[in-house]
């Protein structure tokens, strides 16, 4: 799952690599998924998974290299535990485990229904990339 930029992380890009404004280093990154999905480039509007205790997940990526990364370890949430029985359509990379701003995100190829206990939203090591091309 690659993810689309938001305008946010774009921006920040540009001011730093064009010495405007440092980029802010973020020492953790957190998974949301979303039962509607938000504008992925502005960050705005859709529905972030409630219920069942959900709660944005930490999320560490892998050193960069030929410009694309990917989360290096697996992100769970079961149903019955961490997240209510719905209908998922996206995921998001956030700069905080609540608010924050968006970095990047993306719908998913078909939605992603758990229906009862025990049934796991799973982000496999290596799902969750970003690449600059």
């Amino acid at each position: 799952m690659a993810g689309t930029n938001s305008n946010a992380l774009e921006n920040s890009v540009v001011d730093h690599v064009c010495g405007t404004t440092d980029f802010t280093f973020v020492a953790q990154l957190y998974l949301a998924v979303f039962t509607v999905n938000p504008d992925f480039e502005t960050g705005s509007g859709g529905t972030e998974a409630t219920g069942g205790s959900y709660a944005r997940k930490a999320i560490d990526f892998t050193a960069s290299s030929g410009g694309a990364t990917s989360n290096s370890g697996a992100v769970a949430w079961t149903v019955g535990t961490d997240i209510a029985a719905a209908t998922y359509t996206g995921y998001a990379v956030y700069s905080a485990s609540s608010g924050g701003t968006m970095r990047f995100g993306d719908a998913f190829g078909s939605s992603k229904t758990l229906t009862g206990a025990g049934d796991i939203l799973n982000f496999a090591i290596g799902s969750v990339t970003y690449s600059t091309t």
